[in-house]
């Protein structure tokens, strides 16, 4: 009849402590009211079912129902307490789906990022014990996207490695179409903080994963990620580009749509690395008379008027010339008008984004441009048989080597160039010129099998990690051993009285028996001054 919450919980303990068979007698009684008690004595009701069900297996039954219905309780420590009795009460499962849509509402709604890692662990644990149930993976997965509602980057990250885990043919179509909603409203979000910036790297190394994996996916992931090379967020262009540089080499059929989307955005790149990236993918895979044919014109309208020293000084001595007058008065008293001309000189700051870089001295993107041109040049003689047209795109890609290494040797660029910058550019002029079938071999066959090898050696790598993570260690080599198992339940004595027979070297009853907190490992030094008793010699 006591109302106060405490002292029910108390009194109930107490019970539990003097006569648990008592305790056991007045839950079943109000166990259709267990609902309306007070969280700290449903808490203390739910250790009492799960200690009762550990040591009679066969009362298990009696209380699913009740830990089941404590699922919905408005507390959450109550809550988290009863999805894990639920799941050692029970393995069907309708308990480990119960289980893990309650874990997952806590993580949701739960403010604490440290109670969300702790109960991301268990459903994380959950899952994997049960990881051959295939429904509760497409239905976790769909469940886990939830999550990523949450500002905290490292449960985002938790989240989204477990999401990946948790990807089958299946779900992958709805868990893309749900990561490519994300993505789009990282592109609306007008504050892009290093949060913001990390977790769209997140994201586009997730769609990495779901692309290789689930090629029936690429399609889709590949339009989403190609909007990031545009973006100021450096390391995500990257991670694109690497997905890119993959599905080019992986996928032929998308070969044609990837270098469309990639010479579009080839002028709107920020990044150096980006930029020296995108030229060597689009100098690897313009195949095709037309591709190769856009990708010189972008590469000219990138770089600007040529030659380019020439034109940079000719526009640095450009003047404005403006003249101005002004009434002054005299010694005299009389009134004069004075007239100046003035001239300004006019920089021309939009200027085009290669230029802008070879203007910044990054003449090592210069170099990469000069292998992207060398191979396309090579690579046109192969695919177009008229002589003219192939003869005036070799000399266009001379001329652009040309200039790059006459800026380079200038004083206009802030870095001058480097020797084995102009060593290389020069050796692309060479080999345009002189079309080595040697040299023609490498630069357009020899590359491509570089990459390709390149990227079977990643893939073998990945799968000798995934080979080794099956081998965790589950007990260090230096913990207690127990022997308790191994004693009968009739005799305790008969089989085994000693814990270890290389450190404990006298017979004591099991009752009196005290084990040394030390590791077996320090323990066991005493094996070499001590012999092992002859009772214990037959074993």
């Amino acid at each position: 009849g006591e109302q106060d919450p405490s002292c029910k919980r108390n009194a109930f303990i107490m019970l539990i402590h003097t006569d648990q068979q008592k305790a056991l007698h007045y839950l079943q009684s109000c166990i259709d009211d267990i609902g309306s008690f007070g969280d700290i004595l449903q808490l203390v009701i739910v250790e009492l079912i799960y200690k009762v069900c550990q040591a009679k297996p066969t009362e298990r039954a009696k209380f699913i129902r009740t830990v089941y219905n404590l699922l919905s309780s408005n507390s959450a420590s109550v809550r988290y307490e009863a999805a894990g009795t639920l799941v050692t009460l029970s393995s069907t499962p309708t308990a480990v789906k119960a289980a893990a849509k309650c874990y997952v509402e806590l993580i949701v709604h739960e403010s604490d990022n440290n109670v969300k890692l702790v109960v991301l662990d268990k459903l994380i644990k959950l899952q994997s014990d049960h990881k051959h149930d295939l429904s509760l993976q497409q239905e976790l997965s769909m469940d886990v996207l939830r999550i990523l509602g949450s500002t905290d980057l490292e449960v985002r990250r938790k989240t989204l490695d477990f999401l990946m885990s948790l990807i089958s043919l299946r779900n992958v179509k709805d868990v893309v179409s749900l990561l490519k909603k994300e993505v789009i409203k990282t592109y609306s979000n007008t504050d892009k903080d290093q949060n913001t910036k990390t977790y769209q790297q997140l994201l586009v190394k997730a769609l990495h994963q779901c692309g290789v994996k689930f090629p029936i996916t690429a399609e889709i992931v590949v339009p989403v990620l190609m909007d990031f090379l545009a973006e100021g967020n450096e390391a995500a262009a990257e991670s694109v580009l690497e997905f890119v540089r993959e599905a080019v080499a992986r996928f032929e059929n998308l070969q044609p749509s990837i270098i469309e989307k990639l010479l579009n955005s080839l002028s709107s790149i920020k990044s150096i690395s980006v930029m020296h990236a995108g030229l060597w993918i689009l100098g690897e895979y313009c195949t095709s008379e037309s591709q190769i044919r856009e990708m010189i014109d972008t590469v000219l309208e990138s770089v600007g008027e040529l030659p380019i020293v020439d034109t940079e000084i000719r526009e640095s001595t450009k003047e404005d010339v403006t003249s101005s007058s002004q009434s002054r008065v005299t010694a005299d008293g009389t009134y004069a008008t004075q007239s100046a001309l003035s001239s300004t000189t006019k920089h021309n700051d939009e200027k085009p984004q290669l230029r802008s870089f070879l203007l910044e001295g990054e003449f090592f993107l210069g170099a990469a441009l000069a292998t992207s041109l060398t191979k396309l040049s090579l690579r046109y003689h192969e695919v177009c048989s008229d002589t003219v047209s192939c003869n005036k795109l070799t000399a266009q890609a001379m001329l652009i080597l040309a200039s790059i290494m006459h800026l380079g040797k200038s004083s206009l660029p802030k870095k001058p160039i480097s020797d084995d910058d102009v060593d290389w550019l020069s050796l692309c002029i060479r080999v345009l010129n002189d079309r080595s079938p040697l040299l023609v071999d490498i630069f357009t066959r020899g590359c491509r099998t570089s990459l390709q090898d390149m990227i079977g050696t990643i893939d073998l790598a990945k799968l000798e990690l995934s080979e080794s993570e099956k081998l965790l260690i589950k007990t260090d080599v230096d913990a207690l051993i127990n022997f308790t198992h191994l004693i009968s339940k009739n005799d305790g004595h008969a089989l085994m009285s000693w814990s270890c027979p290389f450190c404990m070297l006298q017979r004591v009853p099991r009752r009196r028996r005290q084990i040394s907190p030390l590791p077996l490992s320090a323990r066991c030094t005493n094996l070499l001054a001590s012999p092992i008793p002859s009772t214990l010699r037959r074993t």
